[in-house]
């Protein structure tokens, strides 16, 4: 399932709950509702439909939990993994620990990420989107390499 691109607004009211913008809509309507909320790397919350989680759960159980770092990656994957429901108002509801995690406030941004969202901190996600580290760069330049070798051979820039 491809879930729309871009950034939206939105806001949490005093019970923890954010209203899901209008265009991830059809989206909630494919999976009834269901989603799994977890921890993402980067200080902020990730929500897959329930559909994306369960091929991503199904990729954490070929892991072997015997080697440390394969282990650790399975705890911090589903350590945090929550089931989340939209309720008839279009809302979900972020579980304490989480906004916690990611220092989440009134203010919120969702951002779809292809096969799942990620719900940011405004100023966590502005920090986080400007500081693409020295040693990343290179693998930025390799990503667009590789994306725009298509455009290059048969027409103009």
């Amino acid at each position: 399932m491809l879930i729309t691109e871009g950034t939206f607004n939105s806001s949490m009211d005093s019970g923890g709950r954010f209203q899901l913008p209008v265009a991830l809509r059809p989206v909630s309507a494919q999976v009834e509702g269901r989603f799994v909320m977890n921890m993402g790397v980067e200080k902020c919350i990730t929500l897959y439909p329930m559909d994306e989680w369960l091929v991503y759960r199904q990729q954490l159980s070929e892991l072997n939990v015997f080697r440390p770092d394969q282990r650790a990656l399975v705890r911090y994957f589903l350590s945090s993994a929550t089931e989340v429901k939209v309720d008839s108002k279009n809302r979900i509801l972020v579980p304490r620990h989480l906004s916690q995690y990611a220092g989440l406030e009134k203010e919120i941004l969702v951002v779809g990420m292809l096969h799942f969202l990620e719900i940011w901190n405004p100023d966590r996600y502005s920090e986080n989107l400007m500081q693409i580290p020295e040693q990343e760069k290179a693998a930025v330049y390799e990503l667009a390499d590789r994306l725009y070798a298509g455009r290059q051979k048969g027409g103009a820039e």
